[in-house]
């Protein structure tokens, strides 16, 4: 697993993942239904969400939902694969993070009693990013988000979701 680096994961992956449709929602990139304005999803209406937004690599079909399958299923090598594709596509794209506070997973729910690892699939994922991070990205594996004081900077609480 440790032969494919970040930038090389990124671009073999790239090649086969879908982008979101359009149109769709501007916290969730779910698809939005001919004519809806809104979203379906509760959470993105929720005002007490611990993020603003997500950024979408992929829509979860063909090959990433295979790999997202088997990641489930318990091939944990899938998890530093989608931590490759994850910051390839963050390193690629700076202007999703310039403002951020906090890189997050989501979904972030997990039992306290539960281990990270066969439960908290995203959240293995981030923790796999935090290990091959090298541009010390603002990458959170707790499943809530901290914010900064408001007093330390006129950008703080612009939190990520991946």
């Amino acid at each position: 697993m440790q032969a494919g680096h970040v930038r090389i994961c990124h671009e073999c992956a790239s090649e086969s993942l879908q982008p979101p449709n359009e149109p769709n929602c501007r916290i969730c990139h779910q698809a939005l239904r001919s004519g809806e304005l809104t979203c379906s999803n509760r959470l993105c209406s929720d005002p007490q969400r611990a993020f603003e937004w997500t950024a979408v690599v992929g829509v979860k079909a063909g090959v990433l939902e295979q790999g997202v399958l088997r990641l489930k299923g318990g091939a944990y090598g899938w998890g530093m694969i989608f931590a490759r594709i994850i910051l390839g596509h963050l390193y690629t794209h700076p202007e999703l993070v310039d403002e951020v506070d906090d890189i997050i997973p989501m979904p972030a729910y997990r039992e306290p009693h539960q281990a990270r690892k066969g439960n908290d699939h995203t959240g293995y994922v981030i923790e796999r990013a935090i290990l091959e991070d090298e541009e010390h990205l603002p990458l959170r594996a707790g499943s809530a988000a901290h914010r900064k004081d408001a007093s330390q900077s006129p950008d703080a609480g612009h939190d990520l979701a991946c």
